[in-house]
C-alpha cells in the first residue's frame, strides 16, 4: 500500500478516523493525505449590506488547522510517517471524488457518522453517500472501531452471478500486504446451482496460493447472515462490492451496504 487518503471535517468522529488512518499508514509504510473540503461562500443578495468577505482568510484558517492536525498525528505514532494536507473549496462529495481521482490512493478513509446533519436511517451521511461514487476502494470506519492489525477478512461476494474477476483480484492482491485469512461469504437460494458452483470454482482458483475459507449460506437475508458470519470467524475487516441502486431504493428503502454501516462496529471497505 503506497497512498491513503483520509477526509476530515474536524469533528470528534473525523479525528478518530484520522487516528485510524495514521496507524494504518504507519503499518503499511504508506503516504497519508488528509483532506478537508471548505464549503464555498454564497453570494449575498445585492441589497444586503454586509462587510466584504475575503475567502483567503477561510483558506488560511483551515490550512493552519490541517497542519496542526498533521503534527499531532505524526506525534501519535512516534514519527516515521509522511503526511500531506489538502484544503479545497467546494462541496464535499465533489471535492473528495476529484482528489481521489488525482491522488489515486489505495484506500479512501471516511467515518460513518459526524459529517452531515442527516438521518442515517433515511439517506445516510457523507460516507454512505460516497458509496458507488468513490473511484477508489472506500474504507468506512465506525465510531467504535479500534485499529488493530488485520488477521481475518470477511468478504461478501455474490456467487449467484458472474464475478468481476479483475476487481476481485486487485482486492486480493492488496490484502496480501496484511497476510490475512480471506473468508469469502455469500448468501444464495440454491447453493447447488451450476452457476454458483462455477463461480466458486473460479474463486478457489484465484485463491489457490492463499489461505482462505469459502462460506456459502442458503437463504436470502444477506445482512444478518453476513454479520453472524463475521462474528463467528472473528473478522476484523469486512469487504463488500455494492451494487448500483436507483434513487428510490437508496433514499427510502436503503441498501444492504448502508444497513451494514449502521449495524457493525468493524471497519468496512466498499468497492464499487
Amino acid at each position: 500500500m503506497k497512498k491513503i487518503l483520509c477526509t476530515t471535517d474536524f469533528s470528534r468522529q473525523a479525528a478518530k478516523v484520522c487516528r485510524y488512518a495514521v496507524q494504518l499508514a504507519k503499518q503499511t509504510n504508506a503516504r497519508l493525505y488528509i483532506l478537508h473540503a471548505s464549503h464555498p461562500s454564497f453570494i449575498r443578495p445585492f441589497d444586503t449590506e454586509a462587510m466584504d468577505f475575503d475567502e483567503s482568510y477561510v483558506q488560511t484558517y483551515y490550512e493552519a488547522k490541517l497542519k496542526r492536525l498533521a503534527r499531532r498525528l505524526v506525534k501519535s505514532v512516534d514519527g516515521g510517517i509522511s503526511i500531506e494536507t489538502i484544503n479545497k473549496t467546494g462541496f464535499a462529495v465533489e471535492v473528495i471524488t476529484e482528489m481521489a481521482k488525482q491522488i489515486r490512493p489505495d484506500l479512501l478513509l471516511m467515518g460513518t457518522v459526524g459529517q452531515l446533519p442527516r438521518s442515517p436511517g433515511v439517506i445516510g451521511n457523507l460516507g454512505s453517500e460516497m458509496i458507488g461514487k468513490s473511484p477508489v476502494p472506500l474504507m468506512l470506519v465506525p465510531p467504535k472501531a479500534k485499529f488493530r492489525a488485520f488477521e481475518n477478512v470477511y468478504m461478501a461476494v455474490d456467487v449467484s452471478e458472474k464475478v468481476d474477476a479483475v476487481t476481485l483480484q486487485k482486492m486480493i492482491n492488496s490484502l496480501k500486504t496484511f497476510k490475512v485469512i480471506i473468508n469469502i461469504f455469500s448468501v444464495v437460494r440454491d447453493p447447488e446451482a451450476s452457476q454458483v458452483k462455477e463461480v466458486i470454482f473460479n474463486i478457489r482458483e484465484m485463491l489457490k496460493d492463499y489461505p482462505h475459507i469459502i462460506d456459502i449460506v442458503k437463504g436470502d437475508n444477506f445482512v444478518q447472515a453476513f454479520l453472524n458470519g463475521a462474528q463467528a470467524h472473528k473478522a476484523d475487516l469486512m469487504i463488500v462490492f455494492p451494487k448500483q441502486h436507483g434513487w428510490f431504493d437508496r433514499w427510502f428503502k436503503g441498501t444492504n451496504t448502508e444497513e451494514l454501516i449502521l449495524r457493525t462496529e468493524l471497519p468496512m471497505i466498499a468497492i464499487a
